[in-house]
């Protein structure tokens, strides 16, 4: 009896085990952010009383899986990983859904042992190891949004519908996995002795490791429909159909072994595959081969793609390094490569090689497509691809500090794309004094909060760049103040004040103080702090910049009062703003105003209140 509940302890402390180690930490920051993760398992066979009560393992008895995440363009709707580490004696597995930072690397430690006994398993399976990506950027009513938040899916490893039997750990394999890592791998016709066919997954991940999958059923295909081909024979339409058999256990999944066709005359072959990743890159994708079959042609070998390397964005006057690689290299006699922007009408030619660089210089250029044609002796392919790589958008994270009594410092900061969108799901850093402090994952609304047990000054975020997303440059701090304020903060001020010695004092002016990035695609950064010039009581709130490009503002009292946001001059009030087309200018000696695809330069004399205004297009 008390070996019998010994036995009954020990089985459900290896399912609590398990259930620790996979758990369910969807609000686990520490766990989302996390570059290392171990996933371990023993199983104790004919438990007694000299059964060992030390678990160990060795580093050689590990599977490491090293598992890099990307944005495959801009923040996507979902980016949610499912993820089981199966137990041999579990019946049933539950996983959370975890929204994945970006970009991350995480390695997977896996060990799963002693699943057998030497008269062999009482199992019904052996550990198992599950990881899928939701990733979708597909929007429409709120029926088909929610369908395809969770049926576009990148996934890796065998038996994408049985979690039960997928990844085996096996002591010292190595390999590395991309998800959301663009450009993926079209896949390649191929003829199988007299078969026609695909080599693989219609669209496979970074270097063919993961693939693309779909489900798609009923009306969700008039939002994306579903992939196909179509095959001719001597310019004859012989066959056409999709690779989403409706009618099957499938239930309209991605099935590249759809294409299985009898080549069973002679003549001239042409096969068009057409497929949509449902991303912004790889939207549409065409594969057009042709080869001609006769009664002596005894093996024809196609073109078989094995990677493209070509990057996701593009900064203007960068080069991007492009590379195509192919399963059959040997057997490869001819490539030609192409490229076209949005911008252009016809395909320019890159390169007659495997590899070469492309610098895109047209400002009006937003994304790039690809084109290129691979021969062999036997046959020849043509590959399509719209877009392949978007022009890059630059990211911008700003904070403020705060600090309680305990002199903790308090984060709160927002990431905003260079258009003012908010940047949600990616993976930054902070330091401060180029310390490491900790790292973070901004929320909806592109938000951001921390907090540290020290006082810190400054704190800088970081982010490395992902998808179109650059990497946080380097920030070159700037502040304007047109009104030509000196730093206060240097000065004592004379209350001797008069207009004539004190210009600044009696204009209603601003200053702003933001950050430039250098080199930057996009300029000085949208995100800035203005402070305009105000009254409290008699005194004017000046607001000015210092020597190190910091805004502050200064209380100065004035001798006859203020008013607007000035001081007043010789006990009279005198409103120092005009409008322009509705909007209220501040008065001081130089504007620039940019509406409506003009720029308005405004000259002011502060002596007469007079503007001159010049009218430009803007380029």
């Amino acid at each position: 009896m008390k070996l019998r509940n010994k036995k009954r302890i020990v089985i459900a402390a290896l399912l609590g085990l398990t259930l620790l180690l996979t758990g369910c930490p969807n609000s686990d920051k520490t766990y989302t952010l996390s570059n290392e993760e171990y996933l371990l398992g023993w199983t104790l066979h004919n438990i007694d009383n000299t059964t060992p009560t030390d678990l160990t393992y060795s580093y050689n008895e590990l599977s490491v899986y090293n598992y890099t995440y990307n944005y495959p363009t801009y923040s996507s709707r979902t980016f949610d990983k499912v993820q089981y580490w199966i137990a041999p004696f579990q019946q049933m597995a539950l996983s959370s859904i975890i929204r994945v930072p970006v970009p991350l690397n995480r390695v997977i430690y896996l060990k799963g042992s002693n699943a057998y006994s030497n008269s062999g398993s009482i199992y019904p399976h052996d550990w198992s190891y599950y990881q899928l990506m939701y990733i979708n950027y597909i929007t429409g009513n709120d029926t088909i949004t929610s369908f395809y938040d969770y049926t576009n899916t990148e996934f890796y490893g065998p038996n994408f519908d049985n979690p039960f039997d997928s990844i085996k750990p096996s002591p010292g394999q190595m390999e590395q996995v991309y998800f959301g890592t663009s450009p993926y791998t079209p896949a390649s016709v191929i003829v199988r002795g007299t078969y026609l066919k695909l080599n693989g997954p219609l669209l496979k991940g970074y270097d063919g490791k993961s693939y693309l999958m779909r489900h798609l059923s009923g009306d969700f295909e008039q939002v994306l429909p579903p992939p196909t081909y179509k095959i001719y024979l001597n310019d004859v339409l012989k066959q056409e159909g999709n690779f989403t058999p409706l009618g099957s256990s499938a239930f309209g999944r991605w099935e590249y072994s759809s294409l299985d066709y009898y080549l069973g005359k002679d003549g001239n072959y042409f096969v068009e595959v057409s497929l949509s990743s449902g991303y912004p890159v790889f939207s549409k994708v065409l594969v057009k081969s042709s080869f001609f079959k006769d009664a002596g042609t005894s093996e024809i070998k196609m073109p078989v793609l094995k990677h493209i390397e070509f990057p996701s964005r593009f900064n203007l006057n960068e080069y991007l390094p492009i590379r195509l690689d192919f399963e059959n290299q040997e057997q490869i006699v001819d490539v030609l490569m192409y490229y076209k922007t949005n911008v252009m009408d016809d395909w320019s030619l890159i390169s007659d090689k495997n590899t070469a660089s492309l610098s895109i210089t047209d400002n009006d250029a937003k994304e790039i497509n690809f084109k290129f044609i691979a021969s062999t002796n036997e046959g020849k392919a043509t590959y399509e691809i719209y877009p392949i790589s978007l022009k890059a958008i630059d990211v911008f994270c700003d904070h403020n500090l705060s600090y309680d009594i305990n002199n903790n410092t308090f984060l709160n900061g927002e990431c905003l794309d260079d258009k003012e969108n908010p940047v949600s799901g990616i993976h930054v850093v902070y330091y401060s004094h180029d310390e490491l402090l900790g790292q973070d994952k901004t929320e909806i609304g592109g938000m951001y909060s921390s907090s540290f047990n020290k006082n810190l000054d400054t704190v800088e975020t970081k982010f490395q760049g992902t998808g179109v997303y650059n990497a946080i440059r380097d920030k070159v701090p700037y502040c304007i103040d047109p009104d030509s304020s000196p730093d206060y903060s240097l000065m004592n001020i004379d209350y001797l004040i008069t207009p004539q010695k004190n210009v600044d004092l009696y204009l209603k002016g601003f200053a702003k103080a933001g950050y430039s990035y250098s080199p930057n695609s996009s300029g000085i950064s949208k995100r800035f702090k203005v402070i305009i010039d105000n009254c409290d009581g008699n005194s004017v709130i000046e607001s000015y910049c210092t020597a190190n490009q910091t805004l502050l503002s200064a209380k100065i009292a004035c001798p006859n009062g203020c008013a607007n946001g000035f001081c007043i001059s010789n006990g009279e009030i005198d409103s120092h703003e005009f409008a322009m087309d509705g909007v209220v200018v501040p008065d001081y000696y130089f504007f620039q105003w940019d509406k409506d695809g003009f720029i308005y330069n405004i000259n002011i004399n502060p002596a007469n209140k007079l503007a001159i205004i010049q009218k430009v297009p803007k380029n």
